[in-house]
């Protein structure tokens, strides 16, 4: 497997995609909007929730690559590890660290149907639409969240660096038999999976899922 070449051809994708989406919201150019049409937002959703799975899959493949290249982190002391985003509610403009952790599942709760996200927005194509629902809703949460995910992906070594300073921090925790994520993936499929794929954003996100998989399953050398 050649893995610099996975890695390179899947963010090149992802990051078109990502820009893609930014120019169609006017956000090429950085900035937060306040509101967005529904239908936008929706749309909007659609390839966003897909391509930040795609992105965490993609940054495993960069700390396995790297690691074969034996390159190393160095930990640095810390009081406390958290998995979330570093958000600063106060500011509106400020974009958090790409969130390198999947949100795992709650057992014994409906998971909610992320396949649904962008429906009024699928309809136009189906033929079946209802009139487009302009309703502005809050949008400035989601377009820190795009910015967060094209900085990832235009800074993918440090981020390889981020998660493999994670797994430092995982094994320390388990040496010391504390309780931790064993993995930044959650077991199953990916977050946005969609049986029945409509965007390119699917099949990149299920490419990156499968290599991904693949990298956790390989020995330590190269």
């Amino acid at each position: 497997m050649n893995w610099p070449l996975a890695v390179d051809r899947n963010r090149e994708a992802l990051l078109r995609i990502i820009l893609a989406l930014l120019a169609s919201l006017g956000l090429s150019h950085g900035g937060v909007l306040k509101t967005l049409p529904r239908f936008l937002f929706r749309k909007a959703l659609r390839i966003l929730i897909p391509a930040e799975s795609a992105v965490r899959r993609l940054i495993v493949m960069a700390v396995y690559e790297m690691e074969r290249r034996g390159v190393k982190v160095k930990l640095q002391p810390r009081t406390r590890f958290t998995n979330f985003m570093l958000l600063n509610p106060c500011s509106e403009t400020h974009v958090p660290a790409f969130q390198l952790i999947d949100t795992h599942k709650i057992f014994g709760q409906e998971a909610p149907d992320y396949a649904s996200f962008g429906q009024a927005y699928d309809d136009v194509y189906a033929g079946t639409a209802q009139p487009v629902d302009k309703t502005p809703i809050p949008a400035a949460s989601l377009c820190r969240r795009l910015l967060a995910l094209k900085n990832a992906l235009e800074n993918l070594p440090n981020q390889a660096k981020r998660l493999a300073r994670w797994y430092a921090r995982r094994d320390l925790a388990y040496a010391q038999k504390q309780p931790h994520f064993y993995s930044p993936l959650r077991p199953g499929l990916p977050i946005g999976y969609r049986k029945h794929k409509r965007e390119e954003i699917d099949e990149v996100m299920l490419d990156c899922h499968s290599l991904a998989r693949l990298t956790q399953n390989l020995p330590d050398s190269s």
